[in-house]
């Protein structure tokens, strides 16, 4: 209802993943519960992370039989957009117009393209952060969690006014 319910009303909702099974587990589960919503139509779900990306792939070797062939059909779902490039994740983080889900690693938001992410929708009451995992207290998103006004990002001073849910 979360994720349906921020695109709906057009805005972003940003989750922080950790790359290796948790991700994959988020991108079926979107895929299940989206594929065939017409409200959620084809809204883009951001797959960013080098190692995600590159786990997804591996999960295709590794995987056999009618595992093998839902994870195909899960990569192959239009909405999906994987980014392996730091100037994607910048061109994508500034867009405040366009709904969408982003999946982005590190889970506890302490380093990576998620910190790019954070920057642009913390500030913006109508986004969304859902918290699916564990953060330890003095991560990024540990302070976040804990109910911090605002957090320290690459040396930037980012205020905290989006909705956090944590799952």
């Amino acid at each position: 209802d979360l994720i349906k319910n921020t695109i709906s009303n057009k805005h972003r909702i940003l989750i922080p993943t950790f790359s290796f099974d948790r991700a994959q587990s988020i991108m079926t589960f979107l895929y299940d519960a989206f594929k065939n919503d017409s409200v959620f139509g084809k809204t883009k779900v951001v797959v960013d992370s080098r190692l995600l990306n590159s786990i997804n792939s591996v999960y295709r070797n590794i995987l056999t039989g009618d595992k093998l062939d839902k994870w195909n059909e899960v990569m192959n779902w239009k909405n999906f957009i994987f980014v392996d490039e730091f100037k994607k994740t910048e061109i994508i983080a500034i867009d405040k117009d366009t709904p969408m889900v982003i999946l982005s690693s590190s889970g506890m938001m302490s380093a990576g393209h998620v910190t790019t992410y954070a920057k642009s929708i913390l500030p913006r009451q109508e986004d969304v952060i859902a918290f699916i995992g564990y953060c330890s207290p003095n991560t990024i998103g540990g302070k976040i969690q804990r109910g911090d006004k605002e957090v320290l990002i690459d040396n930037v001073l980012v205020k905290i006014r989006c909705k956090i849910n944590i799952c």
